[in-house]
């Protein structure tokens, strides 16, 4: 991708894995409980798929503790007209980051509270 470029949409998400899901027989043969966990964030380019920046913890995070780092990422690789997020990024300072600093639309569903 070019330096500069516009991208339409860019996309943000994250997902965490764990690996208690190793076999008991594994671990007891290893001599050792394996329960690391690993919280990926990344942001792609929505039409090209290409992963435009990303962010990796140690600990299981919220998600909207990595957005700003991707979003600026982003920023410098390319200027995104638009970035989409789940529910779980909904937050006013997202909002007022992207569309005030950034200067992009934010497309965010509602969280809805009971």
């Amino acid at each position: 991708m070019q330096k500069g470029k516009k991208v339409s949409i860019t996309s943000i998400d994250a997902t965490g894995f764990t690996s208690d899901y190793a076999s008991h027989y594994y671990s007891k043969r290893i001599g050792k409980t394996r329960k690391s966990f690993v919280k990926t964030s990344i942001a792609v380019d929505s039409k090209s798929l290409l992963v435009l920046g990303w962010k990796f913890s140690k600990f299981p995070v919220n998600d909207r503790k990595h957005v700003k780092s991707l979003i600026n990422q982003t920023q410098r690789v390319t200027k995104s007209q638009c970035f989409t997020m789940d529910k779980g990024y909904d937050a006013e300072r997202i909002h007022e980051y992207i569309r005030g600093y950034i200067g992009a639309d934010s497309q965010i569903p509602v969280r809805k509270w009971d």
